[in-house]
């Protein structure tokens, strides 16, 4: 059975009783059967958008982009998605809770699967570290610190509470708790 007639039969069927969601089922699946007949599968429809290269080539998202990052973006069951995301999933499956798909070629509108690899949140900021993509300076480079690497120091080592050690330094009790958590000033 083809698409279209798969989706004819679909349409053809009754609703369910009242009160049940059976009806709501089937309306749900009279809408994916019909908009896989008319537009293909998400994978066809994703494939379209993408100009492919050879294997070790960049293969560009041609669809619209979140900017200014320059991400693609393509829209899945009503919702906005990052195209090289999507590529994954297409390709090698769901993407594990709290993992990030992550460019090896360090080029945002690429859907290679063979670019991408799955990694965290601190994978993602090391890899932005090191390839230098970093946005602006940190530490004692910013021209707004207040604070050096001694006394990250000091703050992390002192005794009492951290509305007396934010007044000691000038600084706020919320930076105080962050650099103790190491959410601030990590590079120290």
């Amino acid at each position: 059975m083809n698409k279209v007639s798969e989706a004819a039969a679909i349409l053809g069927r009754k609703g369910g009783k009242a009160g049940t969601g059976e009806a709501k089922a089937r309306s749900r699946e009279w809408a994916q059967a019909a908009a896989y007949a008319r537009w293909g599968t998400l994978a066809d429809r994703f494939w379209e958008k993408v100009k492919k290269g050879s294997p070790d080539e960049c293969w560009l998202w041609t669809g619209s982009l979140f900017q200014p990052q320059g991400y693609g973006r393509v829209i899945v069951n009503r919702k906005r998605q990052k195209a090289h995301r999507v590529a994954w999933e297409i390709t090698r499956g769901a993407i594990p809770e709290g993992k990030w798909v992550l460019h090896k070629c360090d080029n945002p509108p690429c859907c290679n699967p063979a670019h991408l690899y799955l990694g965290n949140v601190i994978d993602n900021a090391r890899d932005m570290m090191e390839r230098g993509r970093r946005k602006g300076p940190i530490g004692t480079e910013h021209p707004l610190a207040k604070l050096n690497t001694e006394k990250v120091q000091q703050i992390r080592a002192a005794r009492g509470t951290i509305h007396k050690i934010a007044q000691r330094y000038g600084v706020a009790d919320s930076l105080i708790s962050r650099i103790r958590l190491r959410k601030s000033w990590k590079q120290v």
